[in-house]
């Protein structure tokens, strides 16, 4: 399986406080991402899914302006 890298850009003083805390409860960086990386790839893949749900099969899903 390929893998890819996903990154957001931070200031220096963030990245060395997100260091710190990781070192200072023993895990990694990544192993505090996880969990909100996983949470956005569901819900970008539950947002994939309504939106290549066929209209026919399930009736109008317009929105209603307001």
């Amino acid at each position: 399986m390929s893998t890819k890298l996903l990154a957001k850009r931070v200031s220096q003083e963030d990245h060395d406080l997100v260091v710190a805390y990781a070192k200072n409860l023993h895990v990694t960086v990544a192993d505090l991402l996880a969990p909100a990386v996983q949470d956005l790839i569901n819900r970008a893949s539950a947002h994939n899914a309504m939106a290549t749900v066929d209209p026919a099969e399930h009736g109008n899903h317009e929105r209603d302006n307001q």
